[in-house]
């Protein structure tokens, strides 16, 4: 008992003399100090991810840094011959995916995961038609040139003239002029094959037409559908037309079968013959094929139409609606409203001329002075407008 107690006071009193007192004063520097701000768990972090250093051979795999090493033993060729199915290449002594444009790795896993995405999968079809076009197109090049060696552009390569190809067909298909080609030349040439002047460009024009004929006539083969057909009214016409059907998936397909224009305007019967060469010639459309047309109430279109019918036994006629409720619409006489449109046009044409200056607020008037005017001018077209009767001026 006695050595217990002994040993007790002993440890009381060694605490009691290494403990300083909190009245006692603190003779430390300030930089001595316990300071009581304590680092986070979020410096921590920071500091360390700042700190850290990718190690060497890593492999980049999206936004992140993938830290498994590749296999040094295993090269590009033989992961190809691993995956002889699959559109991967080598490119720059890397591994590459020309379906979906992107480096992979040599991780066999890596590579498996990939073929089997289906991004993959749906890029992959793209570019096996693709690829399966682009041989075509070398064909059709190739067979020309053979057929004229003489012509501009013959001794250049299969790709060189497939690049000029696409360039041509593009531009086309947007509706972007030739000679726009020598401002973006220098753009274009980025990829690495080389351009020439608009004028050999033109060369593709006629193959690139072709080939889409026989693409469009390739499409509608053998389906019954309707055509579709209208011209301008000017000096000289412009007569398009259009062949409409519906495919397996009941979506309604719409194709520019032909553009054609002419010196002056054309007669039903000249109309007439028009169609059946598109149809019969061009098209090598059957006559039971063709079920119905639409056009407007042109009678020039009117005699077209009563003309194919008797080719076309299944034809049906279907006339525009628009140009049904225009025509219509001309032959309703409303006296309150022209008497409103004579009253009110006049008023609503001369206000924007009030002020040199306009507001903000006058522009909703503007556009339907615009409106009002062009209805005045077709509609009431017995009545004076304002701009003869100079005392509403």
């Amino acid at each position: 008992m006695h050595r217990r107690a002994a040993r007790r006071a002993h440890c009381g009193s060694f605490l009691t003399l290494s403990s300083p007192s909190p009245l006692a004063q603190d003779t430390r520097t300030p930089r001595e100090q316990p300071t009581l701000e304590q680092p986070t768990l979020n410096q921590y972090s920071r500091t360390r991810a700042r700190t850290t250093r990718p190690t060497s051979d890593t492999v980049f795999q999206g936004s992140g840094v993938r830290k498994t090493k590749p296999p040094t033993r295993v090269t590009v060729q033989q992961r190809l011959r691993e995956f002889p199915g699959e559109t991967f290449c080598m490119s720059a002594g890397v591994l590459f995916c020309r379906a979906c444009t992107k480096t992979l790795s040599l991780i066999k896993q890596t590579l498996v995961v990939h073929s089997a995405s289906g991004m993959h999968k749906q890029n992959k079809i793209v570019y096996l038609e693709t690829r399966n076009e682009d041989d075509e197109v070398k064909a059709i090049i190739t067979e020309y040139f053979k057929a004229h060696p003489t012509e501009a552009q013959a001794t250049l390569s299969p790709e060189t003239l497939l690049f000029r190809w696409r360039v041509v067909e593009k531009m086309m298909e947007e509706g972007i002029p030739l000679n726009k080609v020598d401002a973006l030349r220098s753009l274009l040439e980025r990829g690495g094959e080389k351009l020439t002047a608009r004028t050999h460009l033109a060369q593709f024009v006629p193959q690139i037409t072709d080939r889409e004929k026989e693409i469009v006539q390739g499409e509608i083969k053998g389906e019954k559908g309707c055509i579709v057909f209208d011209g301008t009214t000017r000096l000289g016409e412009a007569t398009a037309a259009l062949w409409r059907q519906c495919d397996l998936r009941f979506v309604i397909q719409t194709r520019l079968v032909a553009f054609r224009t002419t010196e002056t305007h054309m007669s039903g019967e000249a109309l007439y013959r028009l169609l059946c060469t598109i149809l019969l010639r061009d098209l090598g459309k059957q006559p039971d094929e063709v079920i119905a047309d639409a056009r407007d109430s042109c009678a020039t279109n009117g005699v077209a139409e009563r003309l194919l019918m008797g080719l076309c036994p299944a034809l049906a006629n279907n006339k525009c609606v628009s140009h049904v409720l225009v025509g219509t619409g001309q032959h309703i006489k409303l006296p309150k409203l022209s008497l409103f449109m004579v009253t009110l046009a006049p008023t609503l044409t001369l206000t924007p001329t009030l002020t040199p200056t306009l507001t903000p607020t006058l522009t909703p008037t503007i556009t339907l002075t615009l409106t009002l005017t062009r209805y005045t001018s077709s509609s009431c077209s017995r009545t004076r407008t304002p701009s003869s009767s100079p005392s509403r001026r």
